[in-house]
């Protein structure tokens, strides 16, 4: 799983979140999740728990790792 931040001209927050297969060589792009303020780490685990369980994916079961790039 790949969390890059993006902030719009109009200062709203989102991340968005990708998802790599490295067995089927294949990634999808699951959206963007919006956050408001300040937003701790674990507040981003909860919020990016929630997006990802709308695929049915979960980060204990179904995830090796996640990065970012640490711009924030």
């Amino acid at each position: 799983m790949i969390v890059d931040e993006y902030i719009t001209v109009r200062g709203r927050q989102f991340f968005g979140v990708n998802i790599h297969d490295s067995g089927d060589k294949t990634s999808v792009k699951t959206g963007f999740v919006r956050t408001f303020g300040t937003c701790t780490a674990l507040d981003m685990v909860e919020s990016l728990k929630q997006h990802l369980s709308v695929f049915g994916i979960t980060m204990e079961r179904d995830l090796v790792g996640s990065t970012m790039d640490g711009d924030t």
